[in-house]
């Protein structure tokens, strides 16, 4: 190989700058193997909410107005333990 990747090895990926206190509250509450699938998670929804609201929906989020909510399904409590 010459070095360089073709197509089928490149993998998407997203970087943003955070504040300490949000890193350190990462570390502590999110495993790290966890990561991953919560913020693919979170994506898909900030996502959802761009199609059905527009802008005007990333502008409350930022805003402070509008927050992913979230949903339990089934018998599930908030710790992830079934009922």
């Amino acid at each position: 190989m010459n070095g360089k990747k073709n197509k089928a090895d490149w993998v998407p990926r997203l970087s943003i700058q955070i504040s300490v206190d949000q890193f350190n509250a990462l570390g502590t509450l999110v495993p790290h193997g966890f990561r991953k699938i919560v913020f693919s998670k979170l994506v898909d929804q900030l996502i959802d909410i761009a199609r059905i609201g527009g802008t005007g929906a990333l502008a409350a989020i930022v805003d402070g107005k509008l927050g992913i909510g979230f949903t339990l399904i089934g018998e599930i409590d908030l710790n992830g333990r079934s009922k």
